[in-house]
């Protein structure tokens, strides 16, 4: 029998190959954060998701493969809702973002292991996620630009480079037992890093933002 194209069997068979693609994905999704990332197994992922193990292999290639999709789709979601909350000052937005992550990751501490671990796998998935992070950081160093407290002489994405280097270092530290940060509870790293963003920012800005930016420094200093 020869099936045309655009038949209603085609299109059942691909809403089919979706639906169990998104179930796949969100049972990967349950498995990482109650087992965490080297706790998944392709056997156990192919039972609760009612397919053989040749399937997922056959779908996604490998465990990193899947693994990394799952992760991807959650982790732009959840940047982009991150994105999307509307925060009067620039300078606010930038901490939202940093008290965001934390309190994420703090709930979620699988999730974030499992970004790690697959950071660690390739440079490709490095690249993916620090790419999405980094648009989160620019849109509220734009943020700032725009109530016009940077420098006249400042390149945006050289201040991006630097902030994402001083944050991003510091909160990939922790995950991996780097020294200064062994023992540091979420609510310490994240005073950490808001800190550290301070610091960047009394560089880079004027205005109310450098401002608020000198006067935690300073703040910190007394503590």
């Amino acid at each position: 029998m020869t099936v045309k194209k655009n038949s209603k069997f085609v299109k059942a068979f691909t809403e089919r190959q979706f639906l169990r693609r998104k179930k796949i994905l969100s049972v990967a999704r349950d498995l990482i954060a109650a087992k965490g990332y080297e706790g998944v197994t392709m056997r156990e992922l192919a039972r609760r998701s009612s397919v053989t193990p040749k399937t997922l292999y056959d779908q996604f290639g490998s465990k990193d493969k899947l693994l990394l999709v799952a992760i991807e789709e959650r982790f732009r979601h959840t940047y982009d809702a991150i994105d999307s909350e509307s925060v009067e000052k620039g300078i606010d937005k930038l901490f939202f973002v940093i008290e965001a992550v934390c309190e994420i990751s703090e709930q979620n501490i699988n999730y974030a292991r499992a970004i790690w671990t697959l950071n660690i796998i390739s440079s490709e998935n490095l690249e993916l996620f620090v790419g999405i992070r980094k648009a989160t950081y620019f849109n509220a160093l734009r943020q700032i630009r725009d109530e016009g407290d940077i420098l006249p002489w400042v390149n945006l994405e050289i201040m991006l480079d630097a902030m994402y280097r001083v944050v991003s270092g510091l909160y990939s530290s922790w995950f991996s037992g780097a020294s200064g940060t062994v023992g540091l509870e979420f609510g310490e790293l994240r005073g950490m890093l808001k800190l550290h963003a301070c610091h960047v920012l009394v560089a880079y800005t004027g205005g109310k933002t450098q401002e608020k930016a000198l006067a935690i420094i300073k703040a910190s200093q007394t503590d």
